[in-house]
This record gives C-alpha cells, structure tokens and sequence, in this order.
C-alpha cells in the first residue's frame, strides 16, 4: 500500500501556488493549500485569486483548503500538527515594488514574518520534508545596474566580456545597494530559509526568480510585467513605461516550467542551497521588443505612455544564469519559450478570452524551438527547390513559417485549423492564411508552386489533394512534397513516448518509390526526388558535415528522416470514350451484391456488370437472378469452380474496352474505381494494381508487424516482377481488354499472383494506385495475417521457379554429330 503524500502550497490561487496545486493534485497528492485572497487587499478585485480557489476545489477532490493569513499563528500550526508535509511549497508574499512603500509594516511581516512562522512549524513538525521558498531576484538591489551595460537598438546588453554575459549567478552580492522595500523584505525571507537549511540541518531550497509569468497570471499593473502588458496592449488599456527609454531587459520563466524545477528539487533536495531561476538566455526580452511581438501575436496596437523616471531598484537589465540549477538537475528542461509564453498569455488568461473568442492554438512553437536544427533544414528543403518570387501555394502544416522563409511574390496557406490560420494570421499579415479542406481546394489565383511541409502524412485522401492543387497551378507549375522517411517509425514512436517528439496520430506509409507513384498517377512528371537529415539534433559540426555527405551517399541517405519528391505539372488526356467491363466475383453475398450495384459508378462511356457466382445456394443465386432484374448491362454467370476459376471466366465473358476486378463485399470504396480507369485511359498504365498500406487501417491490429511483413515481401515481388509491387492481396485490378488477350492466365493458382504473374511476363506497365480498405478487423485478423504470409511465401515460390529459375534452366536444343554420319538431336533439359 503507497504511503499518503501531503504538499502544503501557500498562496495556493496565485500564479506559482495555482500551478503548483494542478501539478500535484493530477499526480495523485494530497493537496493543501493556504491562501486567504490578500491579493484582492493589494491590488482590487483584479488582483482576487477567489476563482482560482473555487476552481480547484470544483476539480480537485484531493484538494484541501484554508482560507486562513500566513501570519496567524495559532492557524498554521494547527494545520502542521494536522498534517505531516513532505513537501512545502512557500508562494503567499506580497508581491510588489510599489505597494510595499505603502505599507512597509505589511509587507514586511507577511514576507518575512509570515515566512518564519512557516518555517519554524516546519521545523517542528515535517522536519523531513521539504521546503521550497519562492524568492525573487530583487534580494541583489540594484547591484546588476552597475554592470558595464551596452545600450543596443531595443534593449541594453552586457558586454560579451564580463563574467556575467551567460546571465548573473548566485554570487552577486546582496549588500550595499538600494533593493526597494519589498526587495528587503523577501531579502530577509531568502537568508532565513537558508539559515534554517544549515542551522537546524533540514531540506530548503530558495528559488530567486527572474519574472515569473504564464496565463494564470492576473495581470495587475504592480505585479506582473508581462502579463499586464498584454492585458494593456489586447484590452486597449494605457502602459506606462518608467525609464531606461524602454530598453530594459527581463527573462520570463513560465509557471510551468518553474514548478518542473521545484519538483526535479523535490526528487533530489539539498540544504539550504540557493538557486537562480528564470528565462536566461532561453527566454528573455526587453519592454520595447515585448511590446512589438505581442502587438504581432495578437493582431491588436499598444497605448504606450513613456515617464523618463525609473521606479527605485529597478533593474535595466537582468538575466538568470541556471547553470548551477542545471548542473544538479540535468533532466530538467525549459518547455515555454518567450513566444511559446506571450502566445500562452494571449490565449489562455482569463483577460484575453473576454476579447478573443477562438480557443487555444496548439503550441508548435514550443516543439519548432526544441528541434530548431531539424525545422531549419526542413525550410532548407523547399529553398533549395523554390526560387524567392514565386507565387506559392502552402498546403497544411501549420503556422506559415517555411512559406515565408521562401519570401514569395504571392504565398497563400491553407489548413484545417481554425486556431493555427487565426495565429498565422498574426504573424505574416503578407501571407494569406486560409481554412479551407485540402480535397476541396476552390482557388481562383494560379500558382508556380505548391508545397506540402511534412502534410501528406497525414492526409486522407493524397491523390484527391495533388489533383485539386493541379488545378490552381500554372502550366509546367511544380509541387513539392516533404514526408516523413517511414523507416523512422519506431524511433519516432520512442521519441514521442520520451516527449522528445510531438506527439502526432499515425501516419500514412509512404515509402519514396509510394510516394513518387502517387504524384505520378496525380498527374505529375516526377523532376527530382531524394533524401535529407540523416542527423536531426544539433551536434556542432558532426551533424553539418553528416548531413551534407550523406545525402550525395545513395546507400546512406535512405536512412535519412526526411523524403522529398519534385513534380512537374503534366496534361493528362483521358479516353472518355471507352467502355468499362467491372467483374465481380461472389458467394453467398446478396446483401453485399444488393447495396454494391447501387453504389457503382458510371465508368466511361458505358459501364458493363459481370457477376461470377462461384458455388451459393441455389436461393441465394435465385435471389441475385431478380435483383439483376432491375438493371441493365448486368451479365450474370454461375459455376461451381472456384474463385480464381470464377475470376477467369469473368473476364473471359466482359465486352468492355477495360476490365476492372472487384469485391462484392466493398472493401474499397467504389467510387475509387474511377481512379482506375482514368490510369489506363489516359495510358498512364497498362495494368493497375490496388495498394491498401499507404492509408492507416482504422482498427487494424499488429499494425506493425503488418507493416513489416509487407515491405519483406514487397522488397521481393519487385525484384521478382521487375516493377514496383508493395500489395500482393488486393482484389482490385484492372487492365485492358487488348492486353488481356494477350496474357496466358494459368487459372489454377491465386487470381491475384496470376494476373501479376502475367502482366510482368508480358511486359506490361504495373502502376499501384493506393486505395482505402474498410474491412471491418476482428480477432480472427491474426489469423488471416498468418494465413496470408503462407500464401505469399507459396505463391513466392511458384513464381521464383516459373519467372526466375525456370528460366535459367529451359530447353535448350543442339545438334551433336555421330560416329557413323548420323544425326542426333539431344534435348537438353536442366533437372
């Protein structure tokens, strides 16, 4: 039985306490908090943390809650002698520069005096726990204004020289400087939970923090500089900036990422060790450069108001240097950056929903900044393939940034998702950001290119969308396709379960050669394809100098993360002419029968029904007899053989110009069939094989072992045929009538291996068009797996010693000249 942990968070409706309260309540703590809304007394109904509270106690049933003062005495220790904490978490302070010269007295003992009450209770009674204090970075003064500071456009910089240029560290002395009088109080806060650490030997860890901020931020003008600048800047409210003409610099660590630190202490606490935490050099930023990415972000102009006149102990420039905190705690890392935090604050604050009404965007940029090195060679692909100019056509992906590092004359992007078009938007007003459904592209510009970021992935019908943005490009207009190399599957799937990846639902299969095959049969000439980022993290130089041998590297570059194919938009001319002869072969399915004859399309000029009834009961081919009744061009056949009999006879008795094989059963749409005419009559094929594995298999199990199955296989009926073949199993076919009158159909042997047997004899183009399976899987699928990787392995050596072998070893004739003037013909035959 696990042992009831018990956190105590003080201040727990505030920003820190509110996100310390959701961290552990979802990982199953006991949760008390302490927090008697002194917010509202500081800053006005604004500043009131009553929602927050009311929030968790709704949500959370292993939340307890005290509406009691830290300054109380009587209250907190009987709450400690209630319960044993493990781990405390002291966020409850009064929080601001200017409201602390109001009130000294206040200020003072609800930072110091009530941190010391805390701490002596901990003392007494949860001397094993931890002890967490949320100090702040104005217990230096204003000793960082004295650092040699250089003044740039937008912000102030520290020399490149000093010691400091990573950010201040711990050892920035905290005396002789002016600190305002909050920056005191907290001061004596901080160095008592130190002495208690080394004093009385117990767990503390004191956290000095940089600007901390995120979306539960109340956004009051005393507290809280980025959260009430984009609460002034979105509502059309007045900011005041004091001094340092705007350039001054602060680094913003998120909530989340905060708590994630205090938890990483928790898992491994020292005594009484100090720590400095904040944005660093991952996320900082100066007021001008704030305010000129939040104006961006949310598509709204700032009110700003300047006063020469600086608040005391303000600091121009200030930057945390983590190194000591990452050093003891490597596994910890940032999730939010500056844009990740200000996008957070834009969609997420109680503020900003009363002004924006769409919902919370999904945040790329977090995952984009994490993988910078692989999101910037992704871009590379697509500029080494587009000159700047173009007029270009983005389908999916997201949030525009590939289409304008293109910098094109005309850029256009399309995607399903109201919140990433809304955000887009923002960002590249020059672009114009649609949501549209890629397969029902209706534009009226034209386009010189169309790029598809790593979206075919994920699309539902890819041949649907190369055909509807063919009809949006110039003549000779090109499309270029990125996909993610399916080889990397299983290591992507690690990645995500690591959350070193986002996490993404699952992707089509698309091999290169899949992948060249679908812009061909699109209507595309295939320009240029290949491979890129073997290396996706950065490792300074190694990864450059991989990436860039390795791609000239036939061998090597097919392990690369990255596929791309180039096509050129090509006119297709089809054949509407012909007739279409659909043979279909069935037993014991009337239902099927009845609702496939009414979902049948009209193919070509006249479409021909072949029914082939291989063995039903004499009912249920009496049933089929009157419903064939009630439509024309059905011719309706009934044998006893079997079905590759049955298929045979089929096509032997068809009249059309082209056959196409199909199930009764449906298995694939039948409106795809259309697909399979327009191949062969617009002769981009002679013979037109199905593919079910490029589209996931809704409810398919053994996914990959399928997978893998399919590709061994695959890899050796195309060495066998001499084509590209990757679904031996597929019922759907077609091909002409004048090139089925010239194969030898053996008829004994599985109809699917014998037409592909002898389409690839007869030397006939083989092109796989990927089709969407509907089966409906079951337990029984296992078994059929097996049952088919039989099949596939018999019918693998049939033809291996009838293509192959067989014909290494033919009769061979020769004449040998006898002894006594006789002639002899010896047949020799290889055995």
């Amino acid at each position: 039985m696990s042992i009831i942990k018990y956190i105590l968070v003080t201040g727990s409706g505030g920003l820190i306490g509110s996100e310390a309260v959701n961290f552990f309540c979802k990982n199953d703590y006991q949760v008390v908090g302490i927090d008697n809304n002194m917010r509202a007394y500081y800053f006005g109904n604004e500043g009131s943390t009553h929602e927050s509270i009311e929030k968790h106690q709704k949500i959370y049933k292993n939340y307890k809650h005290f509406n009691i003062d830290i300054r109380e005495k009587e209250a907190i220790e009987e709450i400690f002698r209630k319960y044993k904490f493990d781990l405390i978490i002291h966020t409850a302070a009064q929080p601001s520069h200017d409201w602390a010269a109001k009130e000294p007295l206040t200020d003072f003992s609800v930072n110091a005096n009530g941190t010391l009450i805390l701490l002596e209770n901990f003392r007494k009674y949860s001397s094993e726990g931890v002890f967490i204090f949320t100090s702040t970075n104005k217990v230096y003064g204003d000793n960082p204004n004295f650092l040699p500071l250089v003044e740039n456009k937008t912000r102030f910089e520290i020399d490149s020289k000093h010691k400091y240029k990573n950010g201040i560290t711990e050892d920035m002395p905290l005396d002789n400087t002016t600190h305002s009088l909050f920056g005191v109080s907290k001061a004596a806060a901080d160095l008592m939970v130190q002495e208690y650490g080394r004093y009385f030997n117990l767990k503390t860890g004191i956290f000095r923090g940089g600007c901390l901020t995120g979306s539960g931020h109340a956004g009051v003008q005393q507290h809280g500089f980025l959260s009430y600048l984009v609460k002034c800047i979105v509502t059309g409210r007045k900011y005041t900036i004091f001094g340092y003409k705007g350039k001054q610099v602060r680094d913003n660590i998120h909530a989340h990422d905060l708590i994630n630190a205090f938890y990483h202490f928790y898992q491994k606490p020292h005594i009484g060790e100090v720590y400095n935490i904040g944005g660093s050099r991952f996320a900082n930023i100066s007021m001008l450069e704030a305010i000129k990415k939040i104006e961006d972000i949310s598509d709204r102009k700032s009110n700003i108001e300047y006063i020469d006149q600086n608040r005391i102990g303000d600091h121009i420039w200030y930057v945390s240097c983590i190194d000591k905190f990452k050093n003891s705690y490597p596994d910890w890392k940032y999730e939010y950056d500056i844009d990740a935090t200000i996008e957070d604050i834009c969609r997420n604050s109680y503020f900003a929903k009363k002004v924006f009404s769409f919902s919370v965007a999904k945040n790329l940029d977090y995952w984009r900044e994490k993988n910078w090195y692989y999101h910037n060679l992704l871009r590379q692909i697509f500029k080494e393939a587009i000159p700047e100019g173009s007029k270009v056509l983005q389908v999916g992906y997201g949030l525009g940034d590939i289409l304008a590092s293109l910098f094109p004359k005309k850029g256009v992007s399309i995607d399903v998702d109201d919140d990433v078009v809304t955000v887009s938007k923002r960002r590249y007003p020059y672009i114009k950001f649609l949501k549209a459904d890629p397969e029902k592209i209706g534009l009226k510009n034209r386009f010189d290119y169309a790029i598809f970021p790593n979206s075919v992935d994920h699309f539902t019908d890819i041949q649907l969308v190369l055909e509807r943005v063919s009809s949006v490009l110039n003549n000779k207009g090109k499309i270029v396709i990125a996909g993610i190399n399916p080889r990397w599957e299983q290591i992507f799937y690690i990645l995500e379960k690591l959350n070193l990846k986002r996490n993404e639902p699952p992707r089509n299969w698309l091999r290169i050669e899949n992948l060249k095959n679908l812009v061909t049969v699109s209507g595309y000439e295939v320009t240029d394809y290949g491979f890129r980022i073997l290396v996706p993290m950065h490792i300074p130089v190694i990864s450059r100098v991989i990436n860039r041998l390795v791609k000239n590297v036939k061998f090597l570059s097919r392990f690369c993360v990255e596929q791309y194919v180039v096509g050129e938009k090509k006119k297709i001319v089809i054949d509407k002419k012909l007739t279409t002869s659909i043979i279909i072969p069935h037993f014991n399915q009337y239902e099927d029968l009845k609702k496939c004859l009414q979902e049948l399309p009209k193919i070509g000029k006249k479409t021909e029904v072949v029914l082939v009834d291989y063995g039903s009961d004499s009912n249920i081919v009496d049933l089929v007899k009157r419903l064939i009744k009630g439509y024309k061009n059905i011719e309706f056949i009934a044998t006893k053989c079997g079905r590759k009999e049955a298929i045979k006879l089929g096509l032997n008795a068809a009249s059309g110009d082209i056959f196409i094989i199909y199930e009764a059963e449906m298995g694939v749409p039948a409106t795809e069939l259309v697909s399979l005419y327009k191949l062969l009559a617009s002769k981009q094929a002679d013979f037109v094989n199905g593919t079910r594995h490029i589209y996931p298999l809704k409810g398919q199990r053994l996914r990959q072992l399928n997978i893998i199955v399919n590709l061994l296989f695959g890899w050796f009926y195309t060495w066998l045929l001499g084509q590209q073949v990757t679904d031996l199993l597929c019922n759907v076919k077609a091909l002409c009538k004048e090139d089925y009158a010239k194969l030898k159909i053996n008829g004994k042997i599985d109809s699917n291996f014998d037409l592909l047997f002898a389409a690839a004899t007869n030397n006939l183009k083989i092109v796989e068009l990927p089709v969407h399976y509907r089966k409906n899987f079951s337990a029984k699928s296992n078994i059929e797996l097996f049952k088919h990787i039989v099949l596939l392995v018999q019918m693998g050596l049939f033809g291996l010693w009838s293509m192959k072998i067989k014909s290494l070893l033919k009769v061979r004739t020769k004449k040998i000249s006898l002894p006594r003037g006789k002639k002899l013909i010896l047949d020799l035959v290889g055995k």
